[in-house]
């Protein structure tokens, strides 16, 4: 395991690790407007979330469609949908998912490196889409309050 430095993710430090089967655990809340758990990973290993032993489904979006166990430098971006578990004390458990090998077919050595962890809140709704709710509601109440008043005229 080893800290590299400046290896184009976002941060200032990544995580890589290599062939071996390791665990990254952290205790401590999730927000409680939390939707997602993401990362970015780079590497031709897998990884699994788990959340107080639970594991949880993760989705993967590459840079390019391609597979990284063929191109092990392309940029993955994964995350995980944790709001069953916002707004919790937790354990969060990142643990690879075992190499067969030290190397793989391509000679390359399985590594992983990881960067850029972070919860994202459930998007907040946009005001003009709250403008056009308001607007929609107001012409409704409108449209019955006219249909009531003409009702009663007839009368």
């Amino acid at each position: 395991m080893s800290l590299r430095h400046d290896i184009g993710f976002n941060g200032n430090y990544a995580l890589t690790l290599t062939s071996s089967d390791w665990t990254l655990r952290q205790q401590g809340g999730i927000p409680q407007d939390a939707k997602y758990f993401e990362w970015i990973s780079l590497g031709n290993l897998s990884m699994e979330l788990a959340i107080d032993q639970v594991v949880v489904l993760v989705e993967s979006f590459h840079d390019f469609p391609i597979p990284p166990h063929i191109l092990p430098d392309v940029r993955t971006f994964v995350r995980a949908d944790v709001s069953d578990f916002a707004g919790k004390s937790v354990l969060i458990e990142l643990t690879t998912l075992g190499a067969p090998s030290e190397f793989s077919a391509s000679g390359l050595p399985y590594l992983l490196t990881v960067d850029n962890l972070r919860f994202v809140p459930v998007p907040e709704p946009s005001a003009s889409v709250l403008v056009s709710w308001g607007l929609l509601s107001a012409t409704i109440l409108l449209r019955k309050s006219q249909k009531n008043s003409r009702s009663l005229q007839r009368i």
